[in-house]
């Protein structure tokens, strides 16, 4: 979704490990972790013009299949039991409530002050809700988790400051301007309504 974007990207200097079973594909790397799943529900879409040299290409998943559910709010989503990483399968997962269709936006930490601080916080809409748990949150650092319909991203790299740059590598953003206009993706990049938007790759050419 425009305006809450996970980018997963290789830091220079840094490997990516892929690893494939079935139709399910999953690539860590330093700072985050991608798992896709391939299935008969997914279709890939190409943008731009046949010698362009930074071609898009969007893997969307057929609406009927379903898609993650839909909050508004704040919400305590308990155990994060699909992580990734297994040794986070008990940390708490809090879905930050931005009510769209194509992902979800959440939060995963260990007990602690900024667990806390978002138990206290439960329901609180967004962005209001930014105010009350911000402050806890830089502090914790807690890894990002975007939830789509054909699978999640774990993003462990530092949240800069509102005034710093994002880290290289695996990051996210969060612009509550940009997420109240409600575009779902890149500007350009029409995909029918059959389709949901789920993720964009685009392929380095040398």
């Amino acid at each position: 979704m425009v305006g809450a974007v996970g980018d997963f990207a290789v830091a220079p200097g840094e490997k990516i490990k892929v690893s494939t079973e079935g139709g399910v594909v999953i690539a860590r790397t330093a700072g985050g972790a991608l798992r896709i799943v391939i299935d008969q529900w997914v279709r890939a879409l190409a943008f731009g013009a046949v010698d362009d040299p930074s071609p898009r290409i969007a893997l969307v998943s057929l609406r009927e299949k379903g898609r993650p559910d839909r909050k508004s709010g704040l919400i305590d989503l308990r155990h994060d039991t699909d992580a990734i990483d297994p040794t986070a399968r008990t940390d708490r997962l809090y879905d930050l409530g931005l009510n769209r269709a194509e992902a979800r936006f959440c939060l995963r930490l260990p007990p602690g002050v900024a667990q806390d601080t978002l138990n206290a916080a439960l329901g609180a809409a967004f962005p209001a809700s930014l105010s009350r748990i911000s402050g806890a949150v830089m502090a914790a650092q807690p890894v990002r988790v975007i939830q789509i319909a054909l699978g999640r991203m774990e993003v462990s790299s530092s949240i800069p400051a509102p005034d710093g740059r994002s880290p290289p590598g695996p990051h996210t953003h969060l612009l509550p301007d940009h997420i109240a206009i409600g575009r779902t993706k890149p500007a350009g990049m029409d995909i029918p309504k059959a389709f949901l938007p789920s993720t964009v790759f685009y392929p380095h050419q040398s």
